[in-house]
């Protein structure tokens, strides 16, 4: 319920919209990530630390000239990372589609039994 939420919220808006809109992960629980062991790496390289910055980001989402004061390293590293994952797909024949995380989730819940020729066509 939490992931199709977040989904009908975010799906129709802009890009630069969509990267402004504040909306609770829907697997967190009681503010906790229950997934956290297993989390994305989306998560796993968003590292800052400036807890003011953050704060400011989410508190004030219509100031455009203010980001979290994001570690560079991770970032950098996890763009990497996520280039070699796509093109070592693509080179296999894989689709490298990209979803949003409770894109991904609606899909995975709503047809537990796809496979990976049967997500490239897939449309949420």
């Amino acid at each position: 319920k939490k992931a199709a939420t977040k989904n009908l919220s975010v799906s129709n808006l802009s890009e630069s919209k969509m990267l402004r809109h504040k909306a609770a992960c829907p697997l967190l629980e009681n503010r906790v990530c229950t997934v956290y062991d297993a989390r994305p790496m989306a998560c796993r390289i968003y590292l800052s630390t400036s807890l003011e910055s953050c704060r400011h980001f989410f508190n004030h989402p219509s100031d455009k000239h203010k980001y979290p004061m994001l570690l560079e390293f991770p970032l950098r590293a996890g763009r990497m990372l996520n280039e070699g994952f796509t093109a070592a797909m693509r080179q296999n024949g894989q689709p490298s589609r990209e979803y949003r995380l409770e894109e991904g989730l609606l899909l995975f819940l709503q047809e537990p039994d796809l496979d990976s020729e049967s997500l490239s066509d897939f449309n949420i």
